[in-house]
C-alpha cells in the first residue's frame, strides 16, 4: 500500500481555524492490507482530534485489492509559525509502516486578533435598545502576538 501524494502542505491558515485535505490510500497488491493507527512523529502519541494534525478517516481501516480509498487529514492551527510533522501510520503484516510528511502555517486573523466565540447573537433588538455579549481573544493568540 502507498499513499498519494505522500506528503501535505496545508499552505497558511488563520489561528482558530482548520484546514482539509485529502491523500489516496492505494492497495495495488493482491490481497487486502489494514492501516491500524497513526502516531504523530512530534509526539509519539497517535492522532486524535485535539492533536494540531490529524487523521479525520477512522482508523482501523481495510483496503481490498485495487482499491484507492481516500483518507481525509486536519490542520487545526493555535500558534502562529510554521507546523511541520510526520504522520506515520501503522500497517498490518507484511505491510510496513507508511509515512506522510505535513507542512503548515499559521498566522494572526487582519486586524491581528482571533475572538472566541467568532461571532456574536443580539437577537431581535427593538430601536434604542442595548444588549451585551462577551468575546475574548484566548491565550494561545496572545502567545502569538
Amino acid at each position: 500500500m502507498t499513499l498519494e501524494p505522500d506528503h501535505l502542505d496545508f499552505g497558511t491558515v488563520q489561528i482558530g481555524s482548520t484546514s482539509r485535505l485529502q491523500v489516496t490510500l492505494r492497495n495495488s497488491g493482491n490481497a487486502s492490507g489494514t492501516v491500524t493507527g497513526a502516531t504523530l512523529e512530534s509526539t509519539g502519541m497517535p492522532s486524535d482530534p485535539a492533536a494540531q494534525y490529524s487523521v479525520a478517516t477512522p482508523l482501523p481501516i481495510t483496503v481490498g485489492d485495487g482499491l484507492d480509498p481516500d483518507l481525509g487529514y486536519r490542520l487545526q492551527v493555535d500558534l502562529r509559525g510554521p507546523a511541520t510533522d510526520r504522520l506515520i501510520f501503522s500497517a498490518a503484516a507484511p505491510q510496513g509502516p507508511l509515512n506522510l510528511l505535513l507542512a503548515g502555517a499559521g498566522q494572526l486573523a487582519r486586524g491581528g486578533l482571533v475572538c472566541e466565540p467568532s461571532s456574536v447573537s443580539f437577537g431581535h433588538l427593538a430601536r434604542g435598545m442595548v444588549a451585551r455579549q462577551t468575546s475574548a481573544a484566548p491565550r494561545t493568540a496572545a502567545r502569538c502576538g
